[in-house]
């Protein structure tokens, strides 16, 4: 007589035999070595975010289209010649000038030219001219406080939109300074001085860079641009030139993008590229793909099944021309 084979109920949980499970090390090692591969899943996920940084890229566009027409108007105004700018009562309001609203000190003005001279950063009367009729108009336009710490600004904002007229900060003006004694240490060269010996030396090209990167982006940042820039030069060959670097810039502060994040310089590589500001040779195999499907060049089905090929030979994320696209 066969036996029949036992048929367990909810009462006979206590009865049933524990079978030993993977190990949970295990489990999660068969994750980790699982194949990375561009799953429909994944494709439609980075889809939704692509989205959502389109809308977001749009609306910092715009920002940035009004911020650049008024640098633009800006530039144009101050930088007439200054006694041009002392006959017009008002002046053009900058809407970018970041100055400070407040009350104004009446000793701000001198306090500030002893400040420069300190500073060995004499300025000719046109140039103080200049930056006082500047920061007067954006005080009579939003009410900015005329303050050192605003007129420090006010030289900054000017300088950097280039209104200053060639001479304009200079030593024309001051007494030359007393002669040093031999044992004093020697001042740190100029940018221009960097600039005008690098290619001499290793050590002058590497010193030039970071008084670029510097200059560009502050100290603060340096460190993290100059690894970048050293990124773009072993993997597509190309070096940075100075206004590609303050376009990059540029588009960080315009777009509130953090320096910190490393998936920002993708995208501001990719942005400046399709501006023409960076050459298309810039671009990954993968970011030559993710154009040509967002264009409707290629299929859903044609954009995966390329970029897994690519996957698998290494070349999805290295140069187009390395990978002949």
């Amino acid at each position: 007589m066969r036996k029949k084979k036992k048929i367990f109920n909810a009462f006979d949980v206590g009865r049933i035999a524990i079978t030993e499970a993977m190990p949970q090390a295990a489990l999660s090692l068969a994750q980790y070595e699982a194949p990375k591969t561009l799953t429909l899943e994944r494709f439609l996920f980075e889809e939704k975010q692509a989205e959502l940084k389109k809308q977001k890229a749009k609306e910092d566009a715009e920002h940035q289209k009004v911020k650049t027409e008024n640098n633009n108007r800006v530039r144009g105004y101050w930088s007439k010649p200054a006694v041009d700018l002392m006959n017009d009562p008002v002046g053009v309001r900058d809407d970018f000038s970041e100055l400070e609203v407040g009350p104004s000190d009446p000793r701000a003005g001198q306090n500030f030219i002893e400040e420069l001279r300190g500073q060995g950063i004499p300025l000719t009367t046109a140039a103080k001219q200049r930056i006082g009729k500047y920061i007067e108009s954006q005080s009579a336009h939003a009410g900015a406080a005329i303050t050192v710490a605003n007129l420090r600004k006010s030289l900054n904002r000017l300088n950097f939109l280039g209104c200053f007229a060639t001479g304009e900060i200079s030593q024309s003006e001051v007494a030359a300074p007393e002669p040093q004694a031999p044992e004093s240490e020697p001042q740190a060269p100029s940018l221009d001085t960097l600039i005008a010996v690098s290619g001499v030396s290793q050590e002058a090209d590497r010193a030039a860079k970071r008084a670029l990167h510097a200059e560009v982006v502050g100290t603060e940042f340096a460190a993290v641009w100059e690894e970048w820039s050293n990124h773009l030069q072993s993997q597509y060959g190309y070096t940075l030139k100075k206004y590609q670097h303050q376009a990059a810039w540029d588009m960080f502060q315009g777009q509130n993008l953090s320096p910190l994040r490393r998936e920002n310089y993708d995208l501001v590589r990719k942005a400046l590229v399709s501006r023409g500001i960076l050459p298309p040779a810039l671009l990954s195999a993968r970011d030559v793909l993710e154009k040509s499907y967002r264009a409707g060049e290629i299929s859903s089905r044609d954009f995966l099944q390329q970029c897994q090929t690519l996957e698998r030979s290494g070349l999805v994320d290295r140069p187009r021309a390395e990978a002949g696209i």
